[in-house]
């Protein structure tokens, strides 16, 4: 990742360790470049791998989102990867399958009740107390390096890309895996940042993500591995990928969402996530009696950099698991939205922006008499607009 040219700086954001039981947390800069091949991502330093690449197999280690298992929210999450790999697997029998960085066994142990499964191997150092519930399930409690764990038909992998340090050589590294047939089929899921990049949603922000994916930096890291699309799908802010070993001109035009301004959003994201901190800062000094919907990573940096007074508002989120417990920079506990207090407030800031129209059409079944005025919690300038590609004559 060489070549480099920085797009974005705090000298401190929250390392965000999720939902937790305390308002104690630490903070550490961050910043953003672009390498040679497009992509956004983190610039690794000691600082940064001692406080996160190298926490992942602590005994101590919080997950930044819960996987499935965890609660009703990640088992809905869960849900939709099982989806993609029952598409995917079909009526497949005695499959043998690589899940790398699963978090939990919740989807290994689903599909193996589904499906003709003969060995289901999962790869996570967070799992090395984590009992097999399974004995086709087996559990291999270290980083991924390549190491030889067998021959396998489907190589799987959730919301991992973004917490490697080098993609690149991990994909590559995933191509090389020995397959037990003719093919092996490698499935990926990851955050597909392109809607918070034009809109400099703070809810993109994590010291844990390293490498930050659009269509258009996606296409070009496809051209440096050795791995060709077979399918491809963009949805929620995620990707959700097919892909198998061979020559990666194939099969790129299936990404058919790549946006060719996306190097003017890099140019221009440090002046619009000032604007969304300023907006949210004029926001919340202009509005009274107001809540949260969402306690959220984005909520909780914009917290920080801002400094509200606690009294002035609420934080509801519709993840029951969260209730009573905190976001760190916030001094009150989170509420769930079926409490009575929530339709008290007059005006709702929605933080969980990826959610926001399935939060504001969701609000007259939960409360059918409430009508609060909804805002975004970001707010990006109106007139930033990429330069025409039409040329003159």
């Amino acid at each position: 990742m060489s070549d480099e040219s920085s797009v974005l700086y705090f000298p401190s954001l929250p390392l965000w360790r999720g939902i937790t039981s305390t308002t104690s947390y630490t903070a550490l800069p961050f910043s953003l470049s672009i390498d040679s091949n497009s992509l956004l991502h983190q610039p690794l330093n000691d600082q940064l791998a001692s406080n996160v690449l190298e926490h992942y197999s602590d005994d101590s280690y919080g997950f930044i989102t819960k996987p499935p298992g965890f609660s009703d929210w990640a088992n809905c999450l869960g849900a939709r990867h099982i989806a993609f790999v029952s598409e995917l697997i079909g009526g497949s029998t005695a499959a043998r399958i690589l899940e790398i960085g699963g978090g939990s066994t919740f989807v290994a142990h689903q599909l193996i009740l589904q499906h003709d499964i003969s060995n289901y191997t999962i790869i996570d150092p967070c799992l090395k107390n984590i009992p097999s519930p399974d004995p086709r399930i087996e559990i291999v409690p270290e980083y991924f390096k390549g190491q030889d764990l067998g021959t396998f038909d489907y190589v799987f992998s959730f919301n991992c890309l973004e917490h490697v340090d080098n993609p690149y050589h991990f994909l590559n590294t995933v191509a090389a895996i020995r397959p037990h047939g003719k093919e092996i089929i490698i499935g990926l899921i990851l955050p597909n940042v392109a809607t918070q990049l034009k809109s400099g949603d703070l809810n993109m922000f994590l010291h844990e993500h390293i490498s930050y994916f659009t269509p258009y930096s996606l296409l070009q890291a496809l051209f440096v591995t050795s791995l060709k699309l077979l399918s491809y799908k963009s949805d929620r802010d995620c990707f959700r990928l097919t892909l198998s070993p061979g020559a990666p001109t194939s099969n790129i035009s299936l990404i058919h969402d790549i946006d060719d301004n996306t190097p003017f959003y890099y140019e221009h994201l440090a002046s619009i996530v000032s604007h969304n901190i300023e907006y949210f800062t004029q926001l919340i000094s202009a509005i009274d009696n107001f809540a949260f919907h969402g306690a959220t990573n984005g909520l909780n940096n914009l917290l920080h950099l801002t400094h509200p007074t606690p009294s002035q508002y609420t934080i509801y989120d519709g993840d029951a698991s969260k209730q009573g417990l905190y976001i760190p920079a916030n001094h009150l506990p989170i509420n769930h939205v079926s409490e009575p207090t929530y339709s008290e407030h007059s005006s709702l800031i929605i933080s969980a922006m990826t959610y926001f129209t399935e939060i504001t059409s969701s609000l007259s079944s939960i409360h059918p008499s409430w009508s609060p005025k909804i805002y975004p919690v970001t707010k990006p300038p109106l007139l930033l607009q990429p330069p025409s590609s039409t040329c003159e004559p």
